[in-house]
């Protein structure tokens, strides 16, 4: 992934390529990226991408307050509980992820298929509230 896929935005780019390098388990790229992509977002006062980078970078009480003050600046249709979901797993909340997901109130990008799939949540798979959660609906 070239950064012109991203239109030359860093701090997607940063944020992107960063998630991938944490897949895999790499600390020192995925740090480096998320670290690169934190400046970016920082000076353009991008509170969405700058609380998932700081999240990731274990700044949790930053990085709610980012992501709440970006909530509130959102679009209604914006269905921000997927967001704050997966915010809360790149900051190790597991325990909030797991309750923003039963809330299942998702919009029409997550599904049950897209958590079963998805390696983002493997950090909270073998819960038994995440099984329930993924067993409870085949849609």
């Amino acid at each position: 992934m070239p950064l012109s896929a991203f239109a030359g935005d860093t701090a997607w780019y940063g944020l992107a390529k960063g998630a991938i390098y944490r897949g895999l388990g790499d600390s020192v790229r995925f740090r480096a990226y998320f670290d690169t992509a934190l400046v970016a977002a920082r000076a353009r006062h991008d509170d969405f991408r700058m609380s998932f980078l700081l999240g990731g970078l274990g700044h949790r009480k930053e990085a709610y307050a980012a992501f709440a003050r970006a909530k509130a600046a959102s679009a209604p249709h914006l269905m921000m509980e997927e967001w704050e979901a997966r915010l809360a797993i790149l900051a190790g909340d597991n325990e909030r992820a797991i309750g923003i997901l039963e809330q299942k109130n998702w919009g029409r990008h997550l599904t049950v298929p897209w958590l079963r799939a998805d390696p983002f949540w493997d950090p909270i798979r073998k819960d038994p509230r995440f099984q329930r959660l993924v067993r409870a609906d085949t849609t």
